[in-house]
């Protein structure tokens, strides 16, 4: 009893309704309200496209089993080696979630319903972010009630709607208002501890927005302080300089520990190296060239971006990656949203009138500024350190423009009615010249029949508004009124934007069922294999290559964007990555030569996938049916009813011992290892079509061909850079012991190919028209009888179920036709451009199916290969079209290699003579030993980064540090000695000891100022108390 009575009094608040937990209630009720029709659907989630499911769901879930790890080990994971091949953990994922507070509570979740705390995490933050908005109004001075009303505006507001995709994002929102609020509290009280700790809470959930705020907390900071000079004396106008001054750097020393690693990360990421902004405005001024500094100034390169600020200040959110009247081929970094809702926007224009009819200046200034910068690529620039134009600074405009009217509130009752008379014929009229200006320009939009009813609704919405407004504004109705208005748009605008993201849930990977049994699938795997290996999993494709996160394995793909840099010459090499120069890769075409570098172990496959194609009278026991590559087995123990699993018996576990050395020029190595330009004959172009475009290019054949070469190598040599036979290394980055440890092994130019080459005029490509269908099963797809034959240069577009090619070489002989003399198996990979998918059926000499597949292509001439494998000579290929052609579908025509058993087990043979023994592989380790009769050049298949160390250890006991380097594109090598060795690879994140120290000393100062603050203000009151005394 004695127990509650004392902590009693701490519940009080639950007896006042008015009560800040209420309010916190109420947001959340408003935001669960906004989003149920989508949860009832979706099983409790809210499935956002694009980086959602790609992205945040796999990251959390990663993350999830990261700090479980920890929490059951005590081991720290610094390395991930979930993500894309293996990373810096800290520098990588700080940005999405590792160190963010707000990501923490998902672990009270179970693993598998982390979709559904994803979805309620994301309203609880909505409902943060009134809270703090709240905190930030009262500091300004705003009324309790109307404080709570315009904050229910932020925090639904357009640019959190907008970037609910990027659920990182959503903690800005919730962190901003106390940055703004801790810089009010250095110059109104010289308090600079709400500024220290909200800078540091934002450097742990969003390092990226912690570069925004600082921008935006100086101006804000120059802004409040001029407004608000004349409220302190020189003395405290100083003071507030010095603590502000003291508060940030002391905020961003904190959470240094974070952003040094960081940092470190970022600076080597493709979006920072291909930054040059900046550098052509220093050009421009040098050049003494006014045209073109004022474009980059002032001038968008884009006529929509010009735009996107009036039509989403305007418009409310259609979804996050549209807006309402201009629709993206791909995600434009410039969009974002101005949205406040438009009660508020019609409230704005007389609170400009209400400030200029009042002179004051500082609000008309601040308009200006922001008016400026919104139409000025400029400020998209510098906000986020000319790197991108991003959008994403508007959220400091969004806070500015709603305490704007929420301040000027409290005069609103006196306002004359022609001011919102004014307000409405400027919006209309600008919604109007929007509307218009898209129209003119021609723009696509993402859906017409709802471009069209979002249109119509909000200039409806918008004349409703006005009238309701004009009509109540100065009646005592209108405190009831003006917050039903609000939470009626919050949910209507906030179901536009759910809904318009036309994702389900329920299809994401498979659907939840389907995910269910991969996870159950790689959890048997896990149990019962403890070595290090990646898996195959046919479910994993270019919109969910981060599968591995959420189901538990090491992938072989992934899409982030602060992916391992080191590792970006393989990935261009290998064609692992969907784009030139992106960050969403994956190795999922089935390519033997490739799977076997990267230490795929386990094929994962669906049962569905592969039972459709085939009536049972046709299926005969020499059908690959999973068209699996050579050497690997069926595991019935780890398969399930819907999974078959296939181990791969020449695995070779961490990394590869070579005795030789395969040269490349460091500066021409984007996308060819090798720079022979005649090495691959140019095939005739004899089939055309569209205006007579070739349908064979020599250059695509050659790239294609370069691409497969690039991955046998992989296997037959440790791969360098800048290796230069007089000089051995052109540019010395390697020490003295390292570099004369090399210079025994032989340099060995991979100039010859094990497979051979088919396209052009080897090959007899006829396209058949079947308009009543082309079949389903092998033996329809096969047969001529059903459709006609089309002139090689037809050029209409190919449809799906009505079209098909079949391909066989022209003089009659069969692909692979020593397969059964040559290991009794061949790979076989076809090189095509058909629009997305199509499935391919290869048939023997007496017509029978030996295997089938899908083929996956996204409109990349360098990303076309997908493998197939067959037990005998091939006499035809069949390729039917998944979708129809679209227009920007380029047909560069087929090619196909072939590449025998024997071939490639020449090189797998020469390799396991020498493996690496005892392998141990921990989280942030790896322990293995070696026992050669010579020196050897090993490559790991861990990714290069500059936290790995090695130290090896002789028979007696020796232990010395080894130099580790680059091969293979990005993975680490080392040259191991003759004899019996021990090594431990340890891994410890760049740049942490240094950011610890620096986080040390800022906690420190927090301390040291905190106890100043106390002394202070101890001394104040004794002051106090002794001239009270004095009085008496």
């Amino acid at each position: 009893m004695k127990l509650w009575e004392r902590i009693k009094p701490k519940f009080a608040f639950l007896k006042n309704k008015q009560s800040v937990f209420y309010y916190f209630l109420f947001l959340f009720g408003l935001a669960f309200i906004m989003a149920i029709a989508v949860l009832l659907i979706e099983s409790f989630t809210i499935p956002l496209g694009g980086d959602y499911v790609q992205q945040q769901i796999p990251f959390y879930t990663n993350g999830y089993d990261d700090w479980w790890h920890f929490l059951k080990t005590g081991e720290f994971p610094l390395w991930d080696s979930n993500t894309v091949l293996g990373v810096n953990n800290i520098g990588a994922n700080s940005f999405y979630y590792f160190l963010n507070p707000f990501f923490l509570p998902i672990l009270l979740c179970p693993r598998s319903l982390i979709p559904q705390g994803l979805a309620f995490l994301m309203l609880i933050k909505m409902a943060l972010a009134g809270i703090t908005f709240r905190l930030y109004l009262k500091n300004l001075g705003v009324e309790e009630k109307t404080a709570r009303l315009f904050s229910i505006a932020y925090a639904f507001c357009g640019w959190n709607l907008y970037y609910m995709w990027f659920n990182h994002f959503m903690e800005v929102v919730v962190m901003f208002p106390l940055v703004l609020l801790g810089i009010d509290k250095v110059l109104k009280e010289r308090k600079p501890f709400t500024l220290m700790i909200s800078l540091f809470v934002l450097g742990l959930a969003n390092y990226f927005f912690l570069v925004v705020a600082c921008f935006a907390g100086v101006m804000y900071a120059g802004f409040r302080f001029f407004q608000t000079i004349k409220t302190r004396n020189v003395k405290e106008n100083f003071t507030s300089i010095g603590l502000g001054i003291f508060a940030f750097a002391t905020g961003l020393m904190m959470c240094a520990f974070v952003l040094l690693p960081c940092l470190n990360a970022v600076t080597e990421a493709g979006r920072v190296e291909s930054a040059t902004y900046l550098e052509s405005l220093k050009t421009a001024f040098s050049e003494k060239n006014l045209e073109t500094a004022w474009k980059l100034l002032f001038d968008f390169n884009s006529t929509k971006k010009r735009y996107y600020p009036l039509v989403t200040y305007f418009f409310p959110v259609m979804s996050d990656f549209h807006c309402v009247l201009y629709r993206n081929t791909g995600y434009d970094n410039t969009l974002s949203s101005l949205f406040i809702y438009t009660p508020l926007t019609i409230m704005v224009v007389p609170a400009l009138i209400n400030s200029i009819r009042k002179k004051k200046v500082s609000h008309i200034f601040a308009a200006g500024i922001f008016t400026l910068m919104l139409f000025t690529p400029f400020a998209y620039e510098l906000f986020h350190g000319f790197t991108v134009d991003y959008g994403r600074w508007q959220l400091f405009v969004v806070i500015a423009l709603i305490a704007y009217v929420a301040i000027s509130y409290k005069d609103l009752k006196t306002y004359p009615k022609w001011y919102f008379d004014i307000s409405v014929l400027v919006i209309l009229f600008c919604m109007a010249f929007t509307v218009a200006t898209a129209a003119k320009n021609q723009y696509d939009v993402y859906d017409v029949k709802e471009t069209f009813a979002i249109v119509i609704y909000q200039f409806i919405y918008v004349i409703v508004a006005y009238f309701i407004i004009r009509f109540y504004y100065q009646k005592p109705k209108f405190e009831k009124i003006l917050p039903i208005m609000l939470c009626l748009e919050v949910i209507v605008v906030g179901n536009m934007t759910l809904f318009g993201q036309k994702t389900t849930y329920n299809s994401l990977a498979g659907g939840p069922s389907n995910f269910k049994n991969e996870v159950k699938v790689v959890s048997n795997i896990n149990k019962s294999d403890q070595d290090y290996f990646r898996i195959f999993n046919t479910t994993a494709n270019d919109s969910t290559n981060n599968l591995g996160m959420r189901e538990g394995y090491n992938g072989v793909g992934g899409f982030h964007s602060l992916y391992n840099t080191n590792i970006k010459d393989f990935l261009n090499w290998t064609r692992m990555l969907y784009w030139r120069d992106t960050w969403t890769m994956g190795a999922h075409e089935k390519k033997v030569n490739l799977d076997q570098f990267l230490s795929v172990k386990y094929y994962i496959l669906k049962n569905s996938d592969y039972n459709t194609n085939i009536d049972s009278e046709e299926i005969v026991n020499d059908i690959n049916m999973y068209n699996v590559p050579f050497g690997y087995k069926y595991r019935e123990d780890l398969s399930s009813s819907t999974h078959s699993v296939f181990e791969n018996e020449n695995y070779i576990q961490l990394g590869y011992a070579f005795d030789n050395i395969i040269p490349v020029n460091k500066d021409s190595v984007e996308n060819y290892m090798y720079l022979e330009n005649n090495y691959w004959p140019v095939y005739s172009a004899e089939h055309t079509r569209n205006n007579g475009a070739a349908l064979y290019s020599s250059a695509a054949v050659k790239d294609f061909m370069q691409g497969i070469r690039n991955e046998e190598a992989l296997l037959s040599g440790a791969i360098l850079y800048d290796v230069d036979e007089s000089g051995f290394f052109e540019e010395n980055s390697y020490t003295e012991e390292t570099l004369n440890a090399l210079k025994q092994f032989p340099i060995n130019n991979y100039s010859t190919n094990a497979g051979e080459l088919f396209a052009g005029s080897d090959l007899n490509v006829r396209r058949y028209n079947c308009p009543n269908g082309v079949g389903n099963n092998a033996k329809e797809l096969l047969d001529t009888s059903n459709g006609t034959l089309l002139a090689a240069n037809n050029s209409t577009p190919y449809k799906y179920n009505q079209d098909k090619y079949i391909i066989t070489l022209k003089n009659g002989s069969n692909f692979c036709s020593a397969t059964n003399s040559r290991g009794g198996s061949c790979y076989i990979g076809l090189k095509m451009q058909l629009n997305r998918y199509a499935y391919v059926h290869l048939y023997d000499e007496d017509d029978n199916l030996i295997t089938f597949d899908y083929h996956q292509y996204i409109g990349q001439d360098y990303k076309n290969l997908r493998g197939f494998y067959s037990s005998r000579p091939v006499k035809t290929i069949v390729v039917k079209p998944m979708i129809d052609e679209d227009d920007k579908t380029v047909m560069n025509g087929f090619a196909v290699y072939q590449e025998y058993y024997d071939t490639f087990m020449n090189s797998i043979n020469k390799i396991k003579q020498n493996p690496l023994k005892n392998v141990k592989v921990t989280t942030n380790t790896a322990r293995f030993t070696t026992n050669y009769t010579s020196s050897k050049i090993v490559v790991t298949t861990i990714p290069y980064d500059a936290g790995w160390s090695l130290k090896v250890t002789d028979v007696n006991g020796n232990s010395k540090q080894k130099d580790l380097f680059k091969a293979q594109g990005g993975f680490m090598a080392f040259v191991a000695d003759s004899g019996e060795q021990s090594y431990y690879l340890s891994y410890f994140t760049p740049k942490l000891k240094q950011g610890l120290l620096i986080s040390l000393s800022g906690f420190a100062l927090l301390g040291i100022s905190i106890g100043v603050n106390y002394w202070i203000e101890r001394r104040r009151k004794t002051s106090t108390k002794e001239k009270d005394e004095k009085a008496n």
